[in-house]
């Protein structure tokens, strides 16, 4: 993530924790569902088999079909 950059082990803790009360899941965790979402989309745009399309609504939404 690229707000992460340039933080020290301490300020990413703090972030977290801060999170956390908020009800909002942690840097760590969300790091991961990012790396998770990021293999995924690239699985898929390397794929003959389907036709994806983003649209950019909030975060963005993929629709994927297979080719026939």
């Amino acid at each position: 993530m690229v707000e992460l950059e340039g933080m020290s082990p301490e300020e990413r803790v703090a972030r977290s924790q801060e999170r956390q009360k908020k009800g909002v899941m942690s840097l760590v965790e969300a790091d991961k569902y990012a790396a998770a979402m990021h293999q995924f989309n690239t699985l898929v745009k390397d794929d003959n088999r389907v036709e994806n399309v983003m649209l950019p609504m909030r975060d963005g939404l993929s629709i994927i079909r297979r080719v026939a």
